[in-house]
């Protein structure tokens, strides 16, 4: 891993150990570094996709590797955002538009099971099944 902890994107396949699906998902998340209460201190960034282990966002700061991160992440079927510690895992892109890989930490155990329906319904929708009448 190079001294930044920044990795290519050959080198990401190979680190990850992905134990559940997951789907391309444009989201606005809302974050703050762990730690900071105050709500000024609320940013938003980008999500590329998402799993019931983690998200792939894109921020528009410098953002360490290690990092703790609140994250509230607006899920299409829920009135209210899903809340989710996260541990920043791996990071790449250049400086001034940073990707990264974040660990969910802390998930409610009922946001982690309607994360894993959402992103299977959304896997049989792209893929043209559906369990309702009439589909295919």
């Amino acid at each position: 891993m190079a001294p930044d902890d920044t990795v290519s994107k050959n080198e990401k396949s190979d680190i990850e150990r992905r134990q559940t699906s997951r789907i391309g998902c444009r989201l606005p998340v809302r974050y703050k570094e762990k730690g900071q209460g105050l709500l000024v201190n609320i940013k938003t960034a980008q999500s590329g996709n998402l799993s019931a282990n983690g998200i792939f966002l894109t921020f528009g700061e410098k953002i360490a590797v290690g990092m703790l991160m609140e994250l509230e992440i607006p899920v299409p079927g829920l009135l209210a955002p899903i809340s989710a510690l996260a541990k920043v895992v791996w990071r790449g892109g250049t400086t001034s538009c940073v990707e990264c890989g974040l660990e969910f930490t802390e998930i409610k155990p009922q946001d982690r099971v309607f994360l894993m329906k959402f992103i299977l319904d959304q896997k049989k929708i792209s893929s043209g099944k559906s369990d309702k009448p009439g589909g295919t």
